[in-house]
């Protein structure tokens, strides 16, 4: 009969509750040793930008392949948007990291906004009447700092009107909270 090498780790194993231990933890130890350096390997290729990139193009195809043909994911995934967008939490995240990078949307009505602005600032404004808008727009911040109310400049004559289109002058500046401002938009109520 062959001599077996294991025969007497098996039968000390099943034997020795001391011994048992000793082994499972050293299989636990050798385990996560080769967890981490697994791990490791995963955050240098990670952190590598090409290597990401071509990982995250891939991922992006396969959900709009699953999207385009499996209408069980697609109503998941629109269910988890819903419930992330519900979230007060996850709306503060987002719009933080928007103020931090900046909206592309936003940046793009802002520059359409200042533009504006400009077109319609008439070249025969005197230095006097620059001051006067710079006043206004001074007086707001200061109105609400003072309350707590978030205040806006708003042009009497919109700027970009439908029907009629003012220019941006001090008198047709006036200060109206956020809320007045914003649920006005570009209408003219005489």
């Amino acid at each position: 009969m062959a001599y077996d090498q294991n025969a007497r780790h098996r039968e000390r194993y099943a034997t020795d509750p001391e011994y048992r231990e000793k082994r499972k933890a050293r299989q636990r130890e050798r385990y996560a040793e080769h967890r981490e350096r697994i791990n490791a390997r995963h955050r240098e290729r990670r952190a590598d930008p090409e290597y990401r990139e071509k990982r995250n193009a891939a991922e992006r195809e396969r959900q709009r392949e699953l999207r385009a043909t499996d209408p069980e994911y697609r109503e998941k995934r629109n269910a988890q948007q819903r419930e992330l967008r519900a979230d007060p939490d996850y709306r503060e995240r987002i719009n933080a990291r928007r103020r931090e990078h900046g909206n592309p949307l936003q940046r793009t009505h802002t520059a359409l906004r200042r533009a504006a602005k400009l077109q319609r600032t008439p070249a025969w404004l005197t230095d006097k009447h620059r001051k006067e808008i710079a006043a206004i727009y001074k007086r707001a911040a200061q109105i609400t700092a003072r309350t707590g109310i978030a205040h806006h400049v708003d042009h009497i004559l919109p700027l970009q009107g439908k029907n009629i289109s003012g220019l941006h002058v001090p008198s047709n500046l006036q200060i109206l909270t956020e809320t007045e401002n914003l649920s006005k938009g570009n209408t003219y109520h005489e």
